[in-house]
């Protein structure tokens, strides 16, 4: 992981594998960053930030997939990058509860290690996700 000058991680916080914080990003006290994760500048997280994802602004959005580290670091092809991005396109855009989007997801999304670890992260927040 790599945190970036004057950020601030409260405690309880979950980092997984490979997370960049931005500069001066704050975390609130028990939140879970997913693995490959970009949080750019300034951000303040208070919930779960889902796996392979960017996010950006104040207040914090999904901002797209981190496509460029995980072709560069994890030889991810295009085929799965499209995948993840169809997934979280069901979750941000689609007119869902969090649950359906989920199902939705296993239903449509071929399933891969990603896609697999994107439903699992769903399900298990405790504190919900960032939308």
């Amino acid at each position: 992981c790599v945190a970036g000058i004057g950020t601030t991680i409260a405690g309880e916080c979950t980092l997984d594998d490979c997370v960049i914080l931005s500069g001066n990003v704050t975390l609130h006290q028990y939140c879970h960053v997913g693995q490959w994760t970009l949080v750019q500048s300034g951000c303040r997280i208070s919930k779960d930030v889902p796996p392979y994802s960017i996010m950006a602004g104040n207040p914090v959005e999904y901002h797209g997939v981190n496509a460029v580290v995980l072709q560069q670091h994890k030889n991810t092809s295009e085929r799965v990058l499209r995948h993840i991005a169809n997934a979280y396109r069901l979750i941000y855009q689609g007119n869902f509860s969090l649950q359906d989007a989920v199902q939705k997801i296993i239903d449509q999304v071929p399933m891969s290690e990603e896609i697999e670890n994107i439903v699992a992260f769903v399900k298990e927040s405790k504190r919900g996700i960032v939308k």
